[in-house]
């Protein structure tokens, strides 16, 4: 039987850094949508929930949650969810940025492949259902 996989999966690399922290104030951007600015909650689960993003969407917090446990070497750097309305139809949709929690390892292009290798194999043998592009 053939694959029927719904989802993609990309490994983008770009020059472009971004730099943190980085400032945001609560203002409405003309998308609707409100940057807060970036918060360091690793392992802070008290702050990670007074995060507005999070507190609107409970799939959402509880990766977050899971990326910003004490044990794991990632913290999230930002990330936004909602549902879109447009000439494609209707769907939700949104992000999640998580950064590698040291300052050696984020300089070295070699640590990134495996995040994004074993991410796709489980994409691939949880057969995950959803019609989803993922850009790591």
């Amino acid at each position: 039987m053939a694959n029927m996989t719904r989802h993609s999966n990309y490994l983008t690399i770009s020059q472009r850094g971004k730099p943190i922290p980085y400032g945001g104030k609560g203002i409405l951007r003309e998308d609707g949508d409100t940057k807060y600015g970036f918060k360091y909650v690793k392992g802070d689960e008290v702050a990670l929930r007074l995060i507005p993003e999070l507190a609107k969407d409970r799939v959402l917090l509880q990766l977050a949650l899971a990326i910003n446990a004490p044990q794991t070497g990632l913290f999230s750097v930002g990330c936004v969810s909602g549902q879109v309305d447009d000439d494609r139809g209707h769907r939700d949709s949104g992000y999640i940025e998580f950064a590698i929690n040291s300052r050696s390892a984020i300089a070295d292009a070699k640590n990134y492949f495996p995040i994004f290798f074993h991410f796709d194999r489980f994409l691939h043998e949880s057969n995950f259902p959803a019609s989803t592009s993922f850009n790591c």
